[in-house]
């Protein structure tokens, strides 16, 4: 049978700036920002200094295995113009397996950081290193699902063309490796090497 998967998000994003931060912005930054975040991926804007972000983004998913409705929780708050931290909840999950016991409750716990280089050299490109750490928490009626620590060091390039409708191109490397002493009674998780990209660009519509 051929497999299908279906997603749906709807996010909804929160920011406190404050106002010494805003007027800086205007005559410090060189690069366009149309978008703080995307799903499935990190981008290399960082958080101003003192600006708070609230992410709730809940998400969808169908297939031939499962459904599931997970509404992860994020929040970022910008120590410097460069240097940002966070920290990510799936505040509510439900899984639900067409085969076997269904999963709800609370999943991992994230805690990040990022650091944003932006206008390298007086350019277009950018780059971005960042590091996650994900602690599990217990879940209501599962004695499955990976119990064990993790740590992801990423780093992330992007450039802006500008003449090209501000097209900005990126691109997301990580790898993901498991404290197998977190939880010794669980079978070794192997590392993980991840790779994604993406790009968008701003286009006017008239009608």
């Amino acid at each position: 049978m051929k497999k299908y998967f279906l997603e749906a998000v709807v996010a909804i994003v929160i920011s406190f700036i404050s106002p010494d931060t805003g007027a800086q912005q205007t005559n410090s930054l060189h690069y366009h920002q149309y978008l703080q975040d995307v799903f499935k991926s990190e981008l290399v804007y960082p958080q101003e200094k003192s600006e708070f972000q609230f992410t709730l983004l809940p998400q969808f998913q169908k297939s031939n295995d499962f459904n599931s409705i997970i509404i992860p929780f994020n929040a970022e708050f910008g120590i410097t113009d460069s240097w940002q931290i966070a920290l990510g909840l799936n505040s509510f999950q439900k899984i639900v397996p067409y085969s076997g016991s269904s999963v709800y409750g609370l999943d991992a716990l994230q805690v990040g950081s990022k650091y944003s280089f932006m206008n390298i050299e007086n350019t277009n490109f950018h780059a971005a290193l960042g590091f996650e750490a994900s602690i599990p928490l217990k879940n209501e009626n599962s004695d499955s699902g990976n119990e064990h620590i993790s740590y992801e060091p990423y780093i992330l390039l992007a450039v802006d063309f500008p003449r090209l409708h501000q097209v900005h191109l990126f691109t997301m490397t990580s790898l993901e490796f498991f404290d197998q002493r977190s939880n010794p009674n669980e079978e070794p998780e192997p590392t993980e090497l991840n790779l994604n990209g993406g790009f968008y660009s701003l286009t006017n519509i008239s009608f």
